[in-house]
């Protein structure tokens, strides 16, 4: 009956009666303390809140540590794709930097800072008149007429400082035919160390443009010099104003001799006026 009395403090009264009916005036108490069961005592409820306690808290740190795991392979996933966008532009401009290399009209060496040739395009081999094997490893020096190696030596300390990065030279082919070039330098990396880019243009064309407008404003000049001449002179120094102007001419022109001749009114004859020799080359044949 009394088996399921909550815990607690109780006072048990007892009021007894004779057995003729006649009770006791005060009743006899029993103090009785119905004591909890051991999972509902204090130690045990902070036993209760210390594992709830280390729960939340492994379930937390669990959570943190999937959360960090989770952004890690994200961060991880992340890198992968820039670090091959970036394989993959680095590969497209390689891809782009050898169409280019190899398509250019001018000639293209990569050499190390030794001077030592790395690399080259199909106009390089055109130019030096060498198969693309013959000129990997070939020494820059070689690539040059003898008399230019020496300046060439010079120079290349300057190109790789990039104190120089213009010049006009010469080119030294296999059948040992000098090409005036124009070659322009940058520094590079090849192969992650570092190179020298060379620009090689073949100015045989502009050269000889240049050289024909040179001789023809020379000539021009020379004609002006001899005309002025010609204007001020008395008519008895008139033939040897003539002999004169035309050993000029001639030895400009890089003739051996001159002449003069003078035509009939209808052209149909004519005479020699003027005659010039040199006689410096006449001595030397004979």
């Amino acid at each position: 009956r009394y088996a399921a009395v909550p815990p607690g403090d109780y006072v048990f009264r007892v009021r007894a009666a004779s057995r003729f009916g006649v009770w006791h005036a005060e009743p006899t108490s029993i103090q009785v303390i119905v004591m909890p069961p051991w999972w509902q005592t204090w130690w045990a409820y902070i036993m209760y809140a210390i594992i709830l306690g280390v729960g939340i808290f492994a379930i937390v740190r669990i959570q943190r540590r999937h959360l960090i795991k989770k952004e890690r392979v994200k961060a991880e996933i992340e890198h992968a794709r820039l670090r091959e966008e970036a394989a993959e532009l680095l590969r497209e401009s390689e891809r782009r930097f050898r169409e280019l290399f190899e398509a250019s009209p001018d000639a293209i060496f990569v050499e190390d800072f030794e001077g030592k040739v790395l690399d080259v395009n199909p106009a390089a081999c055109q130019l030096q008149g060498f198969a693309r094997e013959q000129l990997i490893g070939k020494d820059v020096r070689m690539l040059v007429p003898p008399e230019e190696r020496e300046n060439v030596t010079q120079n290349f300390s300057r190109w790789v400082s990039g104190e120089l990065d213009l010049i006009q030279g010469w080119s030294w082919t296999a059948e040992k035919e000098k090409i005036p070039v124009e070659i322009s330098a940058s520094q590079v990396t090849y192969s992650k160390k570092p190179a020298l880019l060379l620009h090689v243009r073949d100015v045989t064309k502009r050269k000889q443009m240049e050289d024909a407008l040179q001789y023809r404003l020379k000539f021009e000049g020379l004609i002006a010099d001899v005309s002025t001449r010609f204007i001020s002179l008395k008519p008895e120094n008139i033939d040897h104003g003539i002999d004169l102007a035309l050993e000029e001419i001639s030895r400009f022109v890089n003739s051996d001799s001159g002449y003069v001749f003078m035509f009939s009114d209808d052209m149909t004859k004519f005479s020699l006026t003027h005659l010039w020799k040199n006689e410096n080359l006449a001595t030397d044949k004979s």
